[in-house]
């Protein structure tokens, strides 16, 4: 996990939403998602790219 890419969203936002930013290149966002339907997780992913990221989505369970 990437400290940085801990920073792209705040860790209340991110429970709230399912999601888990875990890495960061450059621009890119990669973003572990429990369902890439829930509304939560889509606001975020788009405040996220408002931000100027581009999200990369991976689909996780909550064991991962």
């Amino acid at each position: 996990m990437n400290i940085d890419a801990l920073r792209v969203i705040k860790e209340e936002e991110a429970k709230t939403a399912q999601i888990a930013p875990f890495n960061i290149l450059d621009k890119k966002v990669f973003i572990g998602v429990l369902s890439p339907h829930n509304p939560k997780a889509l606001e975020k992913i788009e405040e996220i790219k408002q931000k100027g990221y581009i999200p990369a989505l991976y689909m996780v369970s909550e064991q991962s």
